[in-house]
């Protein structure tokens, strides 16, 4: 399908543990995303990414299948925009211009 890419996730275990594949919906909760800062020998500040893994709890989604010992395939697009709002954010064009 033009336009589609397969996200792929495989658990990290034996493949005689594997239980198989699903195709799963993207579990869509935020991750817990923590920045650390950091400096630099001559001082300057770095600020330092560290992630940490959702936990199953979103049921038959791509987190839960790998959780549960599955591959899952997850179909998306690159398109991330919020279609429905862009008619009520055309008016900003009015006032900006």
């Amino acid at each position: 399908m033009k336009g589609v890419f397969l996200n792929v996730n495989i658990p990290a275990q034996p493949k005689d543990r594997i239980r198989g594949v699903l195709v799963t919906p993207q579990d869509m909760r935020p991750a817990a995303e923590i920045y650390e800062k950091r400096e630099t020998r001559d001082g300057q500040a770095l600020y330092w990414a560290t992630y940490k893994p959702l936990d199953s709890d979103g049921k038959k989604t791509d987190v839960w299948a790998v959780h549960g010992g599955y591959i899952s395939i997850t179909p998306m697009t690159g398109n991330q925009t919020a279609a429905s709002a862009v008619a009520g954010l055309r008016r900003l064009e009015e006032i900006v211009w």
